[in-house]
């Protein structure tokens, strides 16, 4: 099988961020695993090959269709806040920017990780296979060690996310990523040999995976001698969230998305609700016109975000308002085609969601499908590597609001609001294009642009998906490199400020995607990142 970004299969198809991950996953298809399994091996495969967007030290969203019985259930492992976070456990200065960055840096920044009970809660009601079965690449890639990829070899380069400052300030990620001091380049080979025993521990031993054995123990006693709250019973309290889907539809097409405090799905089918009224396919893609009115749209539904969505056990979110047709047709009367809506008054959100983060999609022969996205939040999390086990710890923390009495402010065992947007589109009741993204808030804008590639623009997944992007979230529109000087006039003209980014710029997201039709699945993997599809 040859591998490349785009690939197309009837049997099977797995889609994600690192070659070595997507291969991992497509050889459990092969064994005879379906589509859970096959996600669960890529996604420990990704936790090793690309640690500085996801891992077992952080936690994630996963939707879960089967075919057999036509449902889709959402997987909430979300991280929390630890027992002992308090509302106003960071110090900000006027401009809202937390002192010495302890909220996305170090040993507070951590949240209580629910990876490994995602894991576990996905294979005990879905799964076939064992975690020793799904675990055997992960361990090889850890143990034998493995290359380091181009787009994160560019992250230490560009020391995105302070990714070269934290291996220097915490020895046991430097040990591994800077053995000599140096900052590592693309191709530099990695040996994780903690990582890999933690993993074959898992293997063996289940309280393990229900972080209730002696990973844990080590974990808490490492954070406790840096000041941080994480302890063992965090650990071990927490739960992995069961919860039903939200649902929309565009087109013709059915959506199903995943519920907060995920706030992608509301977002996306608000705003595909607002863009229904407009024809979009009678416009240029990426013309001024269509980039224009999505931006305008996308601002309004951003501000209704910021609002109102957050964990629903402590706040009640008002789902069925917010993805209501007749709700996104009043906030259309307010898009002009001539000229901006002015300000957009911004929902209460302060907090600062890092562009790490990564999403896999996969579909097997029965045609199941799953589609995850997982992070540890800001490239290589908090910087924290517990040295006993080898896990890199997330910066959740960082995820909420700085602020408290807000909607996303700080609670013990809180789920902080996200942006991650896994999502499934149905026809006639069968599975059709399954997709997600990386990046913060740009998770919701490009895979709102790949649906609408493909749904108003009618352009193939892997022309969608390579397509130049653009993102509005408040007011300034900022454009991928490839969108045309013109646009970028236009948009101005009609009152936009506008910022121009390089082509294929990592600031655009990673959408992972497979699509069905009638030559098969084809699978895309995001040309601003380094994966792959590929078919059984």
């Amino acid at each position: 099988m040859i591998m490349k970004r785009e690939a197309i299969s009837r049997k099977g198809m797995v889609v994600s961020a690192h070659p070595l991950a997507t291969k991992a996953g497509c050889d459990i298809l092969k064994a005879g695993g379906n589509a859970v399994d096959a996600a669960i091996a890529t996604s420990l495969a990704l936790g090793v090959v690309a640690p500085a967007w996801s891992g077992i030290g952080g936690g994630g969203f996963m939707l879960v269709h089967q075919a057999s019985s036509g449902n889709t259930v959402a997987l909430d492992y979300r991280e929390v806040a630890p027992r002992d976070a308090k509302p106003d456990m960071f110090q900000t200065d006027e401009h809202g920017n937390v002192t010495d960055s302890a909220n996305s840096i170090g040993y507070l920044a951590i949240a209580v990780p629910g990876q490994l009970r995602g894991y576990a809660t996905a294979l005990e009601q879905y799964g076939t296979m064992s975690f020793k079965q799904l675990a055997k690449a992960a361990i090889r890639y850890a143990s034998e060690g493995y290359p380091i990829s181009k787009t994160i070899g560019k992250i230490f380069r560009e020391n995105r996310d302070n990714a070269t400052d934290k291996i220097r300030r915490f020895k046991p990620l430097g040990d591994v990523f800077a053995p000599k001091g140096t900052v590592p380049k693309a191709g530099q080979k990695v040996v994780m040999s903690q990582l890999a025993a933690s993993l074959k521990r898992l293997s063996e031993d289940v309280n393990e995976i229900s972080y209730a054995g002696s990973m844990a123990e080590a974990i808490s006693r490492h954070v406790k001698e840096g000041h941080g709250l994480l302890a063992v019973e965090d650990m071990e309290h927490y739960e992995v969230k069961v919860r039903d889907t939200i649902h929309g539809n565009y087109r013709g097409y059915d959506i199903v998305a995943m519920p907060p405090p995920s706030s992608g799905g509301i977002t996306i089918i608000e705003t595909l609700n607002m863009l229904e009224g407009f024809d979009l396919s009678s416009m240029n893609q990426n013309g001024t016109s269509a980039v224009h009115i999505i931006s305008e749209c996308l601002r309004l539904a951003f501000s209704d975000r910021g609002k109102y969505i957050g964990d629903p056990s402590f706040v009640c979110v008002p789902v069925k308002e917010l993805i209501d047709k007749d709700f996104a047709k009043e906030c259309r009367y307010s898009v002009s085609l001539d000229k901006t809506i002015g300000t957009v008054k911004p929902g209460a959100l302060r907090s600062h969601e890092g562009g790490s983060t990564t999403h896999l999609t996969v579909i097997d022969k029965n045609s199941n499908v799953v589609a995850a996205t997982e992070s540890i939040e800001c490239y290589f999390g908090s910087g924290v590597m517990d040295p006993e086990t080898g896990i890199i710890l997330n910066d959740e923390m960082h995820d909420f609001d700085t602020l408290p009495g807000r909607t996303n402010s700080v609670k013990p065992g809180k789920r902080p609001l996200s942006s991650m947007a896994p999502t499934i589109l149905f026809k006639d009741g069968r599975p059709v294009l399954a997709l997600g993204s990386a990046a913060g808030p740009r998770i919701i804008t490009a895979t709102l642009q790949v649906l609408l590639n493909v749904i108003d623009f009618n352009m193939s997944l892997p022309k969608s998906v390579a397509a130049p992007r653009f993102h509005c979230e408040e007011s300034t529109v900022f454009l991928e490199g490839g969108i045309s000087a013109a646009t970028e006039t236009g948009l101005a003209r009609l009152g936009h400020p506008v910022e121009r980014k390089p082509v294929l710029d990592l600031f655009f997201g990673g959408v992972q995607a497979m699509h069905v039709g009638a030559r098969g699945i084809i699978g895309m993997a995001d040309p601003r990142r380094d994966g792959i599809a590929m078919g059984v």
